[in-house]
């Protein structure tokens, strides 16, 4: 069956047609008067401590470093109350913390129990446990764990992994800081960090921690 239409009917569905793109047309230019300019949003964050010495001795980027490390630094250990070098520890990944006295515990790393602990990269080794007892974070700049063989560079260790305890250090700015907090069980803790520009070229300055 053919479907003839006549020019009377081609004008009709011409003029039908028109005011649905009319409308259209329309619906879009409205849309676009409409547009709403949204606010800036900045994230902000802070950046970890991407150097570390802890592997190889040679202050490297950590994706530069041959080796699994994880750096903790004293602001990640103060955001997460992590007061003593074990609980900061237990942040860490691959890593598991078996205390075993009031101070000291047992590290555990890839199957092996880890015989190597470094304070500022010197080793501290033994050969039934660890040496570097518990210790208040407020002592450290940061602290280091590599994961993994670590003794081909640092002279001694095993398979499991190697602590890195890394002090603060003095800097070329004076800044002080007091440190109070009240715990559970009448536990009171107080350290004092202060450092001084000894000369004016900032060759020489002196710091002094202490906590209790």
């Amino acid at each position: 069956m053919l479907n003839v239409k006549t020019p009377l009917a081609l004008a009709i569905s011409a003029a039908m047609a028109a005011p649905l793109s009319y409308a259209q047309d329309t619906d879009t230019t409205e849309a676009k008067d409409s547009a709403v300019t949204l606010d800036t949003v900045a994230i902000k964050a802070v950046r970890d401590d991407r150097i570390s010495k802890g592997a190889i001795g040679l202050p490297l980027e950590l994706k530069e470093t041959p080796q699994s490390i994880t750096v903790l630094n004293k602001d990640a250990m103060a955001n997460f109350d992590a007061t003593s070098t074990n609980d900061a520890l237990k942040m860490m990944n691959g890593i598991d913390i078996q205390d075993y006295e009031t101070n000291r515990a047992t590290f555990n790393a890839r199957g092996f129990e880890v015989q190597l602990t470094q304070v500022d990269g010197i080793g501290t080794s033994n050969d039934y446990a660890t040496v570097v007892g518990e210790q208040d974070t407020f002592l450290f700049e940061k602290i280091e764990l590599v994961r993994g063989a670590n003794g081909l560079l640092t002279g001694v260790g095993n398979s499991s992994g190697t602590v890195n305890y890394v002090r603060k250090r003095p800097t070329n700015e004076d800044q002080g800081e007091i440190l109070f907090s009240l715990g559970e069980f009448n536990k009171v803790r107080l350290g004092v960090d202060g450092n001084k520009v000894l000369t004016d070229d900032g060759r020489w300055a002196g710091r002094v921690v202490a906590v209790q």
